[in-house]
């Protein structure tokens, strides 16, 4: 009976550890940091009269390597998501460093990736660590990508 228990809690306890955090509120920024992308949410977190924001890293993602693309497209990021700074959001997180979280983010349930990569905003970052363990966002986010490459939008359009 014991072992029973004690397999039971160990399983239980395997499967919490492993399943993604999931953090919501409301976009009040996005930023590019040399070449990620973050979406800023404000959780109505207050302390000691400061408002506390969490900062999610989108993962499989790359802003542009050049700085000027960066701040361009940075801006054009938050102007298009600007309607939507409201809305509620929701960051599935799959890690947490030092450097704080990093996830997937959407907005009235469509992934935020996907709709900056259709506007070209942003690319597929195809060395992420994280393909093979989500190989079917990959995939959606690569078809987004090639929608931007073909209409010739964000950093595409010179191409």
């Amino acid at each position: 009976m014991v072992k029973i228990v004690f397999i039971t809690f160990g399983i239980l306890f395997i499967t919490c550890c492993q399943s993604e955090t999931l953090l919501s509120g409301k976009l009040h920024a996005v930023a590019h940091l040399e070449d990620s992308f973050y979406i800023i949410l404000d959780r109505g977190v207050v302390k000691d009269g400061f408002a506390f924001h969490e900062d999610v890293k989108l993962i499989m993602v790359e802003t542009s390597i050049e700085e000027r693309e960066r701040k361009e497209f940075a801006q054009k990021s938050l102007t298009y998501l600007f309607d939507m700074r409201h809305d509620k959001v929701n960051a599935h997180i799959i890690s947490q460093d030092e450097a704080g979280y990093s996830g997937f983010v959407d907005i009235n349930n469509q992934d935020i990736a996907i709709l900056l990569l259709e506007k070209g905003y942003i690319k597929v970052d195809e060395d992420s660590k994280y393909i093979s363990k989500y190989p079917e966002k990959f995939q959606q986010y690569m078809e987004s990508q090639s929608m931007a490459k073909k209409k010739k939008v964000g950093l595409w359009q010179d191409e």
